[in-house]
């Protein structure tokens, strides 16, 4: 949701897991198919063994930071961060590396993100959201996301969800994990 990131990180995910001898994401169907859950289970899913989760991560976040250099973010975004850190916490929880997406920002000069939590930090969505959560006992968790894993894994930490159309999975799609709200353009982030 930060960047249109969806066919930079379908490339160099199936040249990881080929790397690693694994070829079972054929197509952007099986790609966006593991995203229905979480990111670890959905390769599981497709016949990944867990042993090679972490070494496909860490090829994949070693292809990354060179393949999103040039990749720029969603308009809108860097000043919604900004203004949105503005009025409440806010942190990235992600499938992605936290060293990927740590440098992606500070590339970008999207501002305002206390933390990135990524997968090498821990795989679990839900874990991460209610890790955070504990840290701000004040506040109502609010997980925004654009796959419908990220709607799943939000409900299931107890976090409010809002579905942004702009990313990986389209709204039919989103609308299925009943995300609490929906929105086409990140300005809409800061009206919630």
């Amino acid at each position: 949701m930060l960047a249109d990131s969806l066919d930079i990180f379908h490339t160099n995910l199936v040249e990881a897991c080929r790397a690693h001898g694994c070829g079972q994401i054929q197509d952007r169907a099986a790609f966006l198919g593991i995203f229905d859950h979480n990111m670890i289970s959905g390769l599981q899913q497709l016949g990944i063994p867990a042993a090679l989760i972490t070494p496909i991560l860490t090829d994949l976040g070693r292809r990354l930071t060179t393949a999103l250099a040039d990749c720029r973010p969603f308009p809108g975004i860097p000043e919604t961060f900004r203004l949105q850190a503005a009025q409440a916490p806010v942190y990235v929880v992600t499938s992605n590396l936290t060293p990927v997406v740590r440098d992606y920002l500070a590339r970008h000069g999207m501002q305002g993100v206390r933390d990135v939590v990524g997968s090498d930090r821990e795989r679990s969505k839900q874990v991460k959201i209610r890790a955070l959560a504990a840290q701000w006992p004040t506040l109502e968790p609010v997980y925004v996301g654009d796959t419908l894993g990220d709607m799943v894994e939000a409900h299931a930490a107890g976090a409010r969800s809002i579905a942004v159309t702009w990313g990986w999975h389209d709204e039919e799609r989103l609308r299925r994990g009943r995300p609490d709200h929906v929105i086409h353009a990140p300005a809409e982030l800061l009206s919630l």
